[in-house]
């Protein structure tokens, strides 16, 4: 049996293949150049980078930056100085497990740990925390539901976390994007995606398993910089005159834009797809309840999921600090890092193309800060001013 996926989303993870080839200084686009303006990180040295989980900038340009092995937010000078470090490992106030999302409302700084958001000041004192102890819904398949943003009018932004066999159950329907208040009680719906967080796997033993989708791992939203909209990109239509949806919605539920932006579909070729089987081969093969051999688990795949066969036209949307709208695009003449840069009305501004492996994290019409791992996998913070 074949199982055709609802191609909306491509991963990063596979976008950003990390080919490396670690260049430093000037970098061209096709109508862009970007001048290489800060780099932290080294193999050894005074700072040394876990990877990045996420970046931000305060209004005196510090960068706020967590990652994945450190259980505080590290902050650093426009010069790359080490200057302050926010929290510290544990359970109480101020204490992380895994610092990972943050950002702003207003000079205050909001950062993400697991079912807690921590709110600090600029100088490192915690003002407040909230914790999300939200149920699960076994009969949906959901195992609970996690903080996913901080928002402007000081509530939440909340997202269901399904079990993989909720998908061989058929359970799994709209995704509601939701925001609840700091008691834990529903206040709104802003909407609903449409995802296919897992895919059904058909095997020639006539068994079943759900595996997770990295063809459209998650929905295709992203909440602004301000904390007071959301970006959508959906609707997407491969007919006779292609075009995909730019929504753009407030916290309170109003339409601020919509916008039918129209464009050429691009075909998945046999080497794109063979990367596609190739990650997905190693993702399943490291779960040792599989217990199948790689040669199996790239037959089976193979021979019961079907690659759609175009590229989406967007695989990822991020909010610019100053408004701006910055979409990845589908693959161009064999370069996957492509952005189109768009005015907080939808209007096309610029296009920039990002060194392979850089994963952009933070960004304004002049500048993009992100990670990319050189030699060894090393991570380090870059940032590039776009001219």
């Amino acid at each position: 049996m074949k199982v055709t996926i609802a191609y909306r989303q491509v991963p990063r993870s596979l976008l950003l293949i990390l080919f490396v080839c670690f260049g430093f200084g000037r970098t061209h686009a096709q109508d862009s150049v970007l001048e290489e303006i800060l780099r932290i990180g080294t193999i050894e040295g005074e700072v040394t980078l876990s990877p990045i989980r996420d970046v931000t900038i305060g209004e005196g340009g510090e960068l706020f930056v967590t990652q994945q092995y450190f259980q505080s937010v590290t902050v650093f000078t426009q010069e790359g100085k080490e200057i302050l470090r926010i929290g510290r490992g544990g359970q109480g106030p101020g204490e992380f497990r895994t610092p990972g999302r943050l950002g702003w409302i207003g000079d205050t700084l909001w950062v993400l740990d697991f079912r807690t958001v921590h709110f600090f000041d600029p100088d490192g004192s915690e003002v407040d925390q909230v914790s999300l102890f939200l149920p699960g819904d076994p009969a949906r398949g959901i195992v609970g539901s996690w903080p996913v943003a901080a928002l402007a009018d000081g509530t939440v932004l909340v997202e269901p976390f399904y079990h993989p066999d909720a998908a061989l159950q058929g359970l799994i329907g709209d995704l509601p994007i939701q925001k609840y208040d700091i008691s834990g009680d529903l206040v709104g719906k802003l909407g609903s995606m449409e995802p296919d967080l897992f895919v059904p796997l058909e095997v020639s033993d006539g068994s079943r398993r759900a595996i997770v989708n990295l063809v459209q791992p998650k929905p295709h939203y992203e909440v602004t910089v301000s904390g007071d909209a959301i970006l959508i990109v959906d609707q997407v239509d491969y007919g006779p005159e292609p075009y995909f949806r730019l929504l753009k919605l407030s916290i309170s539920g109003d339409t601020l834009l919509s916008r039918k932006i129209p464009f050429s579909p691009r075909q998945i070729d046999d080497d794109w797809m063979e990367s596609l089987f190739d990650l997905w081969t190693e993702r399943i093969e490291s779960n040792p309840s599989v217990g199948w051999s790689r040669e199996r688990l790239r037959e089976e795949m193979e021979q019961s999921i079907v690659i759609p066969e175009f590229h989406p036209p967007v695989s990822e949307i991020l909010s610019g600090a100053d408004g701006t709208i910055w979409l990845n695009r589908e693959p161009q003449d064999g370069k996957e890092n492509v952005w189109e840069v768009l005015s907080d009305s939808g209007e096309y501004l610029r296009k920039v193309e990002l060194p392979d492996g850089f994963r952009l994290l933070f960004a304004t019409h002049e500048e993009a800060w992100g990670e990319r791992k050189g030699p060894f996998d090393v991570p380090y913070l870059i940032g590039y001013r776009i001219h």
